[in-house]
């Protein structure tokens, strides 16, 4: 996903206002005085001027409250919000319709492509791919701040797979950062909770009770009918809203007893 064409052009109308402002005052690139000679610098030069503007954030405030090119107060919040920026980095990990993730560590943030996508941007990079990048809160977004420094790294399959957990454990707990400063989700309305799942799974515990393997069976039955009341147990907890991780784990755990004696009683037998 990228900004919409009105939203691309405003972001980088105030970047490349912050930028030119930073490089009038460090004469970092005489001469430069409208965007299209910053684009035609070389990206060294580029990076050089970046780096000056956030390696003093208080330049920022200064920046606004110069507001040299005279905008209105909501486009100078947007250039104050960026004193929250998140700079170093990142695995790009995937790319989803809404944002392409990008990991550090154990934080996971969805980022937001400024008039490109990201994956375009890093097409012919092996995934997932290695970046320096710095991430910005635009209009409660997170974007790249447009220069994106990929780098050519060999990614392991222990990487991958690491990466791809982290990715699975934010998803399943609400931890993707998709604005900045991160805050805290606004947990949604709960359903009401329902326990139909474990009043079944209970039904089902019950017409097990009955269930024993007689001396003519065969002699994997025992423990596999064992298994089948654990797994019914394990469902019943997990159908039950009231049910804590604790108790979850704790049937679990006797699912994977019940199972590892199926697989030695199977190992013990002879053809």
């Amino acid at each position: 996903m990228e900004l919409s064409p009105p939203d691309a052009k405003r972001f980088w109308k105030l970047m490349h206002s912050v930028l030119l402002w930073v490089n009038r005052r460090h004469g970092l690139a005489p001469g430069v005085e409208t965007p299209q000679a910053f684009k035609g610098l070389p990206d060294d030069r580029k990076f050089r001027i970046r780096r000056t503007l956030f390696d003093d954030l208080d330049g920022l405030a200064q920046y606004v409250a110069a507001n040299p090119d005279g905008f209105p107060p909501e486009d100078l919040e947007i250039v104050r919000s960026w004193r929250n920026r998140v700079e170093g980095k990142f695995f790009v990990e995937r790319f989803l319709r809404k944002h392409a993730i990008f990991i550090d560590r154990q934080d996971v943030y969805g980022v937001v492509g400024l008039i490109d996508p990201i994956e375009d941007l890093l097409a012919g990079f092996p995934k997932p791919a290695y970046v320096s990048a710095i991430l910005l809160p635009f209009k409660g977004l997170i974007v790249i701040d447009g220069l994106l420094e990929p780098h050519f790294v060999s990614v392991g399959g222990g990487i991958r797979r690491s990466l791809a957990e982290t990715y699975r454990r934010a998803t399943l707990n609400g931890r993707i950062i998709t604005s900045l400063p991160p805050t805290s989700p606004t947990p949604a309305p709960a359903p009401k909770p329902s326990k139909k799942w474990a009043q079944a799974f209970r039904g089902l515990l019950d017409k097990a009770e009955s269930w024993k393997a007689g001396k003519g069976d065969p002699k994997v039955l025992a423990p596999t009918l064992n298994l089948a009341k654990a797994c019914l147990a394990l469902g019943e907890c997990a159908g039950d809203p009231q049910a804590g991780l604790p108790s979850l784990w704790e049937r679990y755990d006797d699912c994977r007893r019940k199972l590892t004696t199926v697989f030695r009683t199977l190992s013990r037998l002879e053809p």
